[in-house]
């Protein structure tokens, strides 16, 4: 079993975000299933629009935020192990996925280019959202 761990909203901003925000919690993730994949977090985002955003949101919610991520297990023959995805999967450190449970806004998370030696975090920046 795979722990991962992920930052919790514990108490809405007042201004700017403080440390005592947020807490580090740890979650046992289940085995995979047929048609999972699981991810590991490569690069995390921190975006202006978060902590405006977050006071939306109630205390308790894993922080939102697009992340780059490995595939390092996988019950599905269309994402293979080694492959980068990316997607808005919070601020955690693991992420099980199943593409056939898309939430209608968003599809999951999806496979990366091949952007050569440029380095994977750009597709958070410059080729990702904000670019």
């Amino acid at each position: 079993m795979v722990k991962a761990k992920k930052y919790v909203l514990v108490k809405q901003f007042v201004n700017d975000p403080e440390p005592t925000d947020l807490e580090l919690v740890e979650e046992e993730l289940p085995p995979l299933k047929n048609e999972e994949y699981l991810l590991e977090a490569e690069y995390l985002s921190v975006d202006p629009y978060i902590r405006v955003y977050m006071q939306k949101n109630p205390v308790g919610i894993t922080m939102i935020g697009s992340q780059i991520a490995e595939i390092v297990e996988s019950k599905n023959p269309n994402y293979s192990i080694g492959k980068r995805v990316v997607g808005n999967l919070g601020w955690r450190t693991h992420t099980i996925i199943n593409p056939k449970i898309a939430n209608e806004n968003d599809k999951g998370p999806c496979i990366l280019p091949d952007i050569g030696d440029l380095p994977p975090s750009l597709c958070l920046g410059v080729l990702g959202k904000p670019g």
